[in-house]
């Protein structure tokens, strides 16, 4: 009798088992590491929230000191401007409202420019999805104006969006919301707090580059932050009539959310302030 089948049968079920074993062992340990992240990030998170809750209700009043003596410059200070910040504020994003009311050719191009920059290097993305995901939203905001929300979308993984994104370096994609609005009080875009993305979009890429230099020299004189002021715009030739889709108000609106990313597991959690 040969027992060499019989045997290679066992090494065969034996290397299944071991390799079923593993599979759900690696399961295991990941499941556990995520959650102790997400466990780890919520307390951080809610940690921050309570310390910036507590800065508030104890800040003092400031005074006015004269001769302040002048500040000195940090050698190893890096520059990031906060247009490339991730999880951007309400300021930051694209406001298509314009687009319910009448038809402005300009933003309807630039808002599907900017749809396609978050999604095009994804497998899921589609030859013109940013003009469909664009209609739909016009089209589906017209007709509920009071309830209209964009996670009410057919575009599961676009609304959804990855836990971590990096816009920079194409890790995961947002949250369409996270780039783009409704918002009838408020123009499309504010210049001063406009992400680059948002910026790119209206503009140009290159328009964008320029004025992303301009503002790093700006801070490199004293290391805070200086927008492109509306009346330096002259220089980058920017068609007139496009001054009317920005607001030019320096104001910070308040954060409408608070979010904390882990930076092992790239797990983000989001919270409303208190």
């Amino acid at each position: 009798m040969n027992i060499l089948p019989l045997i290679l049968a066992f090494i065969i079920v034996f290397t299944l088992c071991s390799s079923l074993f593993m599979e759900e062992k690696k399961s295991t340990l990941l499941e556990e590491k995520h959650y102790s992240s997400f466990m780890l990030t919520e307390r951080k998170l809610r940690n921050l929230l309570e310390k910036n809750q507590f800065v508030k209700s104890t800040a003092p009043i400031k005074k006015e000191v004269s001769g302040k003596p002048t500040p000195t410059l940090r050698k190893n200070a890096i520059y990031t401007s906060r247009r490339q910040a991730s999880y951007p504020k309400e300021a930051a994003k694209l406001n298509i409202h314009l687009l319910l009311e009448r038809p402005s050719p300009h933003l309807y191009e630039a808002a599907a420019t900017l749809i396609k920059s978050l999604y095009s290097h994804k497998s899921f993305y589609a030859k013109d999805l940013e003009y469909q995901v664009l209609d739909t939203i016009i089209d589906m905001a017209k007709k509920n104006k009071d309830s209209f929300s964009f996670t009410t979308l057919p575009f599961y993984k676009i609304v959804k969006g990855t836990n971590y994104y990096n816009i920079e370096t194409q890790e995961g994609y947002p949250p369409l919301q996270d780039y783009l609005c409704i918002d009838s009080k408020t123009k499309a875009a504010n210049f001063c707090h406009a992400a680059t993305p948002v910026l790119s979009a209206l503009l140009g890429f290159e328009t964008t580059r320029q004025i992303l230099e301009k503002e790093q020299a700006k801070w490199e004189k004293d290391h805070k932050h200086h927008t492109v002021t509306k009346e330096e715009l002259i220089h980058y030739k920017i068609p007139p009539d496009l001054y009317d889709l920005f607001n030019f108000s320096k104001h910070t609106p308040p954060k409408t959310q608070e979010t904390l990313t882990d930076p092992l597991t790239k797990i983000s959690l989001k919270k409303q302030p208190y």
